[in-house]
């Protein structure tokens, strides 16, 4: 999640801070802001894997032999 927050394509609560008004307020902040999410979008979009599935197929057929 770190990760993914300092690339801009997530928003980190940390657990201590984390209630329900406060996970409120961010999601009504981003449905307010089409611009952070599409930021957010494009960020997220750097950390796809359209090849996923395959390579983890892959690696188990290699793995088993």
């Amino acid at each position: 999640a770190e990760v993914l927050a300092r690339a801009g394509a997530a928003d980190v609560i940390e657990q201590k801070d984390l209630t329900g008004g406060t996970l409120a307020d961010r999601i009504l902040r981003l449905v307010a802001d089409e611009s952070a999410r599409r930021q957010m979008a494009q960020a997220a979009a750097a950390f796809t894997r359209p090849d996923a599935a395959r390579v983890i197929v892959d690696r188990a057929l290699a793995l088993v032999g």
